[in-house]
């Protein structure tokens, strides 16, 4: 999962992201072929529109970085897209 840092401020603020869950940096080729430095950190739990999530691995970058949820997050549900919405289900 790849968030910004405006929602690292956000999940900071709020306790859910502290100091230890922060790991170390680690070099990422992105789409353009460009290599980025970023932090990593795992969130314990975290729960979405009333759904909980546990043991999260997330990349952050700058502010203007788009959001994603990446394979390694989808692939831990039964996946789907049901019209232009993404259904995740407890395999």
């Amino acid at each position: 999962m790849l968030i910004n840092s405006e929602i690292e401020s956000y999940l900071s603020e709020k306790g859910i992201l502290t100091p230890s869950n922060f790991r170390e940096s680690k070099v990422y080729e992105i789409a353009n072929g460009e290599k980025i430095e970023m932090r990593t950190a795992i969130l314990s739990s975290i729960k979405i529109d009333g759904y909980q999530f546990n043991n999260i691995k997330i990349i952050i970058g700058d502010q203007n970085s788009s959001l994603l949820l990446g394979m390694s997050f989808l692939n831990r549900y039964k996946w789907y897209f049901d019209k232009n919405t993404l259904v995740l289900e407890t395999k």
